[in-house]
């Protein structure tokens, strides 16, 4: 025979077209039975491949399309290859308007060399990360922050892009600062390192920071002296922020005076801190701590003191909500009832009230105007 030229291989047909051809084969009644049979089960097989083929691409489409954020698959070269039901609806485009167009489609204000930050990311096997603005049909741009990772099909690689929309987050930390601007009161965001990364304007009109002076620096102990509310000087780690800090727990109202050393002021003032944790972590992220402006009550505190020591009048409060007696500690000397600093667990007698004895649970005399007592049974007293 003379050499013949060969033909070039031909590609892979559909699977319809194998199953036409099978079929085709399988009517000539010449056929061979051995082959007949090898030729129905060849059949058999494709259909059965078939199948399992279009459930498996059936259960693909659902999970795509089960995303509540929109996904994109790009192919290496920018080009947008499918689309899930989210990213259609989030963009208000048919999927004829995507599919098969470049990504700029949908951003288009990205650069022509975008995709080289992608690739050098993807191809080390990390997952690349970026805060764009993509556009709706419309025009209308949102921000979104798109999660980018690889993928091979058929042997080529393809890029699974997926776009987290900003609008609500955006939205919430615009109203979050606004609220804290226009609170009136004081509000320091430290870092997990105890430094303070903001203050609020009341907070700035609290310390007296004026706007471009180092916050850190015009808090520092240089220019303010931190005690307690017996007059006692707390340290950097003794206060509400660090204990929170390293605690990781909410420290709850804490009155503190801050003296300041070159205008020889003192302010009373509340504190409140409060942790924020890293997502999906223990470790404190921030601490947030609030003040508010107790200087005024704690001066009339200290006047009625003195006022009360120096007139020498008693005074009580009854409380039925609470079934607890309020007493001054004028009227504490007057009833003669001996209490120390601290809260008094043992005997104490009171004088008569209407005929009989004034019976007590408790009587405390924490601070030296008050006491509590707090009846349990008529006729004698603890």
């Amino acid at each position: 025979m003379p050499p013949t030229t060969p033909e070039a291989p031909r590609p892979f047909a559909e699977p319809v077209e194998v199953l036409a051809a099978i079929d085709g084969t399988l009517a000539d009644p010449a056929i061979a039975p051995g082959i007949r049979r090898l030729l129905e089960q060849a059949r058999q097989a494709l259909v059965h491949a078939g199948e399992h083929a279009m459930a498996a691409q059936r259960r693909y489409q659902a999970l795509f399309d089960a995303v509540p954020d929109p996904v994109s698959i790009i192919g290496w070269d920018g080009i947008v290859l499918d689309v899930n039901r989210a990213g259609l609806n989030a963009y208000r485009r048919s999927r004829s308007e995507i599919v098969g167009k470049p990504i700029h489609v949908l951003n288009p204000d990205l650069p022509r060399d975008h995709l080289g930050p992608v690739w050098e990311a993807l191809s080390r096997g990390d997952t690349y990360v970026v805060d764009v603005t993509n556009m709706r049909a419309d025009g209308t741009r949102f921000p979104v922050e798109v999660h980018s990772a690889t993928f091979e099909q058929d042997g080529r690689k393809l890029i699974v892009a997926v776009a987290r929309d900003l609008s609500g987050r955006r939205d919430a930390e615009t109203r979050h600062r606004e609220l804290m601007e226009t609170i009136d009161k004081g509000i320091l965001v430290r870092d997990a390192t105890g430094q303070v990364i903001h203050a609020n304007a009341a907070a700035m009109r609290l310390f007296g920071i004026e706007v471009g002076q180092p916050i850190e620096e015009m808090l520092s102990e240089a220019h303010w002296l931190v005690v307690d509310e017996h007059g006692h000087a707390l340290s950097n780690d003794e206060r509400p922020a660090a204990r929170a800090l390293r605690l990781g727990q909410q420290v709850e109202s804490t009155v503190l005076g801050f003296y300041h050393r070159q205008d020889r002021r003192l302010l009373w003032l509340s504190v409140t801190a409060v942790p924020q944790f890293e997502p999906g972590t223990d470790r404190v992220q921030q601490v947030l701590s609030l003040f508010s402006d107790v200087t005024a009550l704690k001066r009339d505190s200290a006047l009625f003191d003195r006022a009360q020591a120096l007139a020498r009048i008693g005074g009580w409060e009854w409380d039925s909500g609470r079934n607890l007696l309020y007493l001054t500690g004028e009227a504490l000397r007057i009833s003669r009832c001996r209490c120390r600093a601290t809260w008094h667990r043992g005997p104490a007698r009171f004088p008569r009230a209407r005929g009989r004895a004034l019976p007590a649970r408790r009587i405390g005399a924490r601070h030296p105007r008050r006491a509590w007592h707090q009846p349990r049974s008529a006729g004698h007293a603890q």
